[in-house]
């Protein structure tokens, strides 16, 4: 992201970006820090057009992302902006092999390829209308001992899986260190053991798993009071949920959910917080944050696993409406 945000800088003279208002503040944050102005626009994740950014109030050396907020939203029509000479970034991020992704019609799209992949680092960039791209940049330091600790993590947590449990402890730390300095320092190219693991690797199979798994848990978590998971149904053909959108009927309830996964050694991710905002969020931004949960459901999971979490889900439901 901040690549590209430099890289048009220099040659788009981009001047301002306009950021969704629900987005990763660790980004935000690192986007600003490129001296790029900022200013957010409204929009959230639910399955359904991105919000009515050809109503925006342009000028020139604007650009506009747009994120495909958890693999389920449409791809906006782009006329308008292409009218104004407004660029657009896209992320990615949460279904790279999406239809919308391999038929973009944006300036430059993105995907940090580590949330989706079973990989310690990486991202990828691309033009969808062959424009010039930046250089590739080399493999700092910083990456390459926070990619190894993340490796190292997912190492020790196969042995963890297979019942060695005193592997538990360390292969959390390591993980949580990794990934607390994966973004030090300078820009980094990605590591050769994930350009080699991307190489080999299945997507198509392991995103065929991911859709299939979402939709299981999804049906295993019908009529549960408390909770409204997306709608997958409404999700545009071509495009695969990034994981279970669990949205709580209070604050109360989702960390009730949340720490009673955690104690079932099940870790799900809060997308995002909003208490150290890029861009001043408003009341809708820091409550949707205050809700939703994102259960991951990818291609490690088997059909028990999936059928343990409902459960835990279920029955957590079930205990905070007894103490409530």
């Amino acid at each position: 992201m901040r690549l590209v945000v430099e890289h048009g800088l220099r040659v788009r003279n981009w001047q301002r970006a306009w950021i969704p208002s629900y987005f990763c503040q660790e980004v935000v944050e690192s986007l600003m820090a490129t001296g790029i102005a900022s200013e957010r626009y409204p929009d959230y994740p639910s399955a359904g057009s991105v919000s009515n950014i050809d109503e925006l109030d342009y000028r020139a050396g604007d650009v506009v992302f747009v994120v495909n907020q958890f693999g389920i939203r449409q791809r906006p029509n782009y006329q308008a902006l292409e009218a104004q000479n407004v660029d657009t970034i896209e992320d990615h991020t949460h279904d790279p092999w999406s239809r919308w992704a391999k038929s973009s019609l944006a300036t430059y799209c993105v995907a940090s390829l580590r949330k989706t992949l079973p990989v310690p680092d990486g991202g990828v960039l691309w033009s969808s209308s062959d424009l010039s791209l930046p250089h590739q940049p080399p493999i700092i330091e910083e990456r390459e001992l926070a990619s190894s600790r993340r490796l190292a993590a997912m190492v020790l947590k196969e042995r963890y899986l297979r019942g060695d449990s005193s592997c538990k402890k360390a292969f959390r730390e390591l993980y949580q260190l990794g990934e607390s300095h994966i973004a030090d320092g300078r820009i980094s190219g990605a590591t050769q053991t994930s350009v080699e693991l991307i190489k080999s690797f299945d997507v198509e199979l392991w995103r065929r798993k991911r859709d299939a798994n979402i939709r299981e848990l999804t049906e295993g978590l019908a009529n549960v009071d408390g909770i409204d998971l997306a709608d997958l149904d409404s999700i545009p053909s071509g495009q695969s949920a990034f994981s279970l959108l669990l949205l709580a009927e209070s604050q109360a309830l989702r960390e009730h959910l949340r720490t009673s996964l955690v104690s079932g050694s099940v870790y799900p991710a809060i997308l995002w917080p909003m208490t150290a905002p890029g861009l001043s969020p408003s009341a809708q931004d820091i409550d949707l944050s205050c809700k939703l949960l994102s259960v991951h459901a990818d291609g490690r999971y088997a059909s028990e696993d999936l059928q343990r979490i409902a459960n835990i889900i279920r029955r957590s439901c079930e205990q905070f409406r007894s103490y409530s």
